[in-house]
């Protein structure tokens, strides 16, 4: 199948501002042509809901938002956005499920994207090895997802080859909610690179 490159080949604006489109683990944008290796599409156009959705052009049709791509569910997690309740409805009603468990009884998405915007630029500084799977770190300037046994390089394009776990703390990018979320259970679908 062929995806198109940008929202203009559907009708829509570039996604964020100066098409900078393409979002990293800490949610920022970057102008990159295509959408390189992404598996997921979202927006932030819902004043405090960002949400991730699965990357079906003929969804994107009749959407009316900025076009952001992602390149997995890890990334976007770690960016502040949850999923989307439309599109990936099956997947929210998990998250919330964790979130309960994992954070607080009030589950109502409405707090759930409140708690997320609060966090946005909270990052914490942990030991790998204490982090859940699917968690995205951010070690010697750069971006590194956490996975059994270690941890992978991120880059638009997939993951690195596994490498062994820093011994010392470092800076969370997941926000801290979302971070107990997983831990709770919630299972991240990971770019194929993730498992190579």
């Amino acid at each position: 199948m062929v995806w198109p490159v940008v929202g203009h080949d559907l009708g829509m604006s570039t996604g964020a501002p100066s098409g900078r489109n393409q979002i990293d683990p800490f949610g920022d944008g970057h102008r990159i042509p295509g959408h390189r290796a992404a598996t997921l599409t979202g927006n932030r156009d819902y004043g405090d809901s960002w949400i991730y959705c699965d990357m079906d052009p003929s969804l994107a049709l009749e959407r009316k938002y900025e076009r952001l791509f992602f390149l997995d569910e890890a990334t976007a997690l770690a960016g502040g956005f949850r999923p989307c309740n439309r599109c990936r409805r099956k997947a929210l009603e998990t998250f919330k499920e964790c979130w309960v468990e994992g954070v607080d009884p009030e589950h109502r998405t409405a707090e759930i994207d409140q708690r997320l915007r609060e966090e946005g630029t909270v990052r914490k500084a942990e030991r790998p090895s204490d982090l859940p799977i699917g968690t995205m770190i951010h070690f010697e300037d750069e971006y590194h997802l956490i996975v059994d046994g270690g941890m992978r390089q991120w880059s638009f394009t997939g993951y690195g080859p596994k490498v062994d776990l820093p011994k010392r703390r470092v800076e969370v990018t997941t926000p801290p909610s979302t971070v107990e979320a997983l831990r709770s259970g919630y299972e991240v679908e990971l770019h194929p690179s993730a498992n190579a």
